[in-house]
């Protein structure tokens, strides 16, 4: 559609509507005198986003503690609580915007999370120190994240992804996990399980009362309701603002906002040369985010998957993940030169993204 289509929103401000991309985004010409809408819009996203990490951290902290107080073993509440806990902020964006969207917003910032993690994140990791790979990532963890990225591309082939598929990506998320809290017994895995002890004894200070524990829980969802609200309409704001599609918003701003948890994990541990957390944090997350935070929001309902989502952005992600296997092979390890070559190519993704 070219230009003279115009409407009206509830505030007031007229917008017009431009052309359809690939018959299933609109892109919105903004009207003159838009600066402070758009100022407004920046702060529903940075406050939204500020919530968002908040209520994860406080969230999973009271979690952790009242796990503790029910006996359950450290290394299962690592690998469950603390690990999903870093997927929360893109889940409930994802939850938010099946309620009152389309669901653009939510895949472009579960693809653009992952992209992130695996161009950027691990390679700043790599630069700053490298990333000593251990047999266990070989052997379930990476196999596990490029499987379950192959799935999500067959799933986006047709451009949804239906109820009845989200629920088989939880049925993954869930052996993921099985199949993790098995291998804790093996002795490759030994290291990974003490490890994983002392990040949850991080989150359970001694002699806090109970009501504290479940302050934070309580605390930690209200913020993450609100923050998914906040981030969502900001961002749905901006979008109108600069003429760019919500995926395109979800790929970039919502993306980067919503990787600041795995992004100060794997530094901090990369500073600290325990590498082997870095890794296992980024991968770990690509996997619940694929696996969890979609199969949830498309369980909910069908959710939409753009054109330039399925043949660019999805893709971009395999290459991605399939070019760590022979990085990895090579040595088992990632040298700063490999990680580089990661945050080269993110960028160069990101200019072809935004230049499109």
């Amino acid at each position: 559609m070219q230009g003279g289509v115009a409407e009206r929103l509830g505030n007031g401000l007229q917008i017009r509507v431009t052309r359809f991309d690939s018959g299933r985004h609109l892109f919105f010409e903004p009207p003159h005198g838009m600066d402070s809408v758009s100022m407004e819009n920046w702060i529903s996203v940075i406050g939204g986003l500020i919530l968002l990490l908040l209520g994860a951290e406080i969230l999973v902290r009271g979690a952790v503690s009242l796990a503790m107080r029910l006996r359950i073993s450290p290394t299962t509440a690592g690998l469950t609580i603390v690990a999903l806990g870093t997927s929360l902020p893109e889940l409930m964006i994802t939850v938010q915007d099946q309620w009152s969207g389309t669901g653009n917003l939510a895949i472009g910032g579960i693809v653009g999370s992952n992209i992130f993690n695996l161009g950027a994140i691990l390679g700043l990791s790599a630069v700053i120190f490298p990333v000593d790979i251990k047999s266990r990532t070989l052997k379930l963890e990476h196999p596990f994240m490029i499987l379950v990225t192959l799935v999500l591309a067959g799933m986006a082939g047709n451009g949804v992804i239906a109820p009845r598929e989200g629920w088989i990506l939880l049925g993954l998320c869930a052996l993921f996990v099985g199949a993790l809290m098995f291998r804790v017994g093996d002795p490759s895995a030994k290291r990974l399980a003490r490890q994983v002890t002392d990040v949850v004894e991080e989150f359970q200070p001694a002699h806090r009362p109970l009501h504290l524990d479940v302050l934070f829980v309580v605390g930690g969802v209200t913020c993450l309701h609100y923050g998914g609200v906040l981030c969502v309409e900001g961002a749905r704001g901006l979008a109108l603002a600069w003429g760019w599609s919500e995926h395109l918003i979800g790929l970039t701003i919502v993306a980067l906002g919503t990787s600041a948890p795995e992004l100060a994990v794997s530094i901090l541990a990369a500073l600290r040369k325990r590498t082997e957390i870095a890794i296992g944090n980024i991968v770990g997350s690509c996997i619940y985010n694929i696996t969890f935070v979609l199969g949830v929001g498309s369980a909910m309902g069908h959710l939409a998957i753009s054109e330039q989502v399925a043949k660019r952005d999805i893709p971009v992600l395999i290459v991605l993940s399939v070019l760590m296997l022979p990085l990895m092979i090579r040595g088992r390890s990632l040298g700063r030169g490999d990680g580089v070559l990661l945050i080269v190519g993110f960028l160069a993704y990101y200019g072809w993204v935004l230049s499109v």
